[in-house]
Formats: C-alpha cells, structure tokens, sequence
C-alpha cells in the first residue's frame, strides 16, 4: 500500500518544493524575524547569553542575514557553516555584510 503524504509535502513533490511554497516559508520566516528585529529591546542586542555560552542575538541574526546574502548571491551554502564563517571562530562572526 503507498505510504500516505500530505498535500503540501516535500514527498508529494519527488524531493522538490514548488517555488511558491519556498517563497511562502521564506515571506513567513521574514515577518517573523522582522517582529523580532523591530520589537527586541536595544540592552538584548548584545547582552551575554546565559552561562555564557553560545552567541548574542546580534551575531545571531548578523549569520542569518549573511546566509541569505549568500543565497541571494547564488553561492552554494553548506550546513556545517563553513562556507559562511563559523558563527563560534574569529571570521566576522557577527557582521553583516552588505
């Protein structure tokens, strides 16, 4: 019996994602990520994160926006961030870049 996909699933598609649906998750992911940007308080931007680990929400969203210059731009993004500078290492983490 053939396994059950969703209507609007990757499955559906053969491994492909119609454009639109991208475009929607991309629309989605931007009104979000601009709530957030345009309602965060300023002393949040740099502050520590707990125990001290981990990254501010400035080198956060810094990363974010230099992956989709790198998209925008056409380059190949890997998963493993290499490709964009580690978010941990000295490489401008948490600098965007025009």
């Amino acid at each position: 019996m053939p396994k059950a996909v969703s209507s609007d699933s990757p499955e559906r598609f053969e491994g492909h994602i119609p454009p639109g649906a991208l475009l929607n998750a991309f629309n989605t992911s931007d009104r979000i990520n601009r709530y957030l940007i345009e309602n965060l308080p300023l002393d949040a931007w740099k502050a520590k994160p707990v125990e001290g680990k981990g990254r501010t929400i400035a080198a956060i969203v810094a990363h974010m926006h230099n992956v989709r210059v790198d998209v925008a731009e056409g380059h190949e993004v890997r998963r493993d961030s290499a490709s964009t500078g580690s978010l941990d290492g000295d490489s401008g983490a948490g600098t965007a870049r025009p």
